[in-house]
């Protein structure tokens, strides 16, 4: 019994001990204009990033993809 209250004080201060300040990446896209063959997208992020889109004609379908934007 002592072990496992031994393993689970140790797991518990590992996490505090070893936590870093890593907050998730976040961004905008907002979808206009649509035809019925386009659509525009205006995408904004808070951090530099390299990204893409995939696309297509059926959801779940994305059968083609975009440059890569910076």
């Amino acid at each position: 019994m002592q072990k496992n209250q031994l393993l689970l004080i140790l797991l518990l201060f590992s996490g505090v001990l070893f936590t870093t300040n890593i907050r998730a990446q976040k961004f905008t896209i907002i979808l206009g204009r649509p035809t019925d063959s386009l659509v525009t997208a205006s995408i904004a992020f808070d951090q530099n990033v390299e990204y893409y889109f995939e696309y297509g004609k059926q959801s779940g379908n994305y059968s083609s993809i975009s440059s890569t934007y910076t």
